[in-house]
């Protein structure tokens, strides 16, 4: 994808095949592939989507360029406004304070 800088950015999703993801596969269970992904970072594995939210932060990537090409824009925009510490839609939004 375009990073900030002009020059492209990759984004690679990153699945291990541990002893869980070869048995989902096996069973033809691959609808829950996604979600254990991304509850295992210390595995080393991360999601397409988790991969563009770290070059958004590391601003790499520009917001736009970020929603235009996430699996799920709803929730990754959810996650950089949790990030940025508001939420909200128009103009009722909150601030998330400590």
């Amino acid at each position: 994808m375009k990073g900030q800088d002009g020059k492209r950015a990759a984004a690679v999703e990153v699945m291990l095949a541990s002893p869980y993801i070869k048995d989902l596969i096996n069973k033809g269970e691959i609808d829950g592939i996604g979600e254990i992904m991304e509850k295992s970072p210390e595995q080393g594995m991360k999601t397409f989507d988790q991969v563009i939210m770290e070059l958004y932060s590391e601003g790499r990537i520009s917001q736009e360029e970020a929603l235009a090409n996430a699996d799920s824009r709803h929730n990754l925009e959810v996650k950089i406004r949790l990030e940025s510490g508001t939420f909200g839609s128009g103009g009722d939004t909150f601030s998330i304070q400590d």
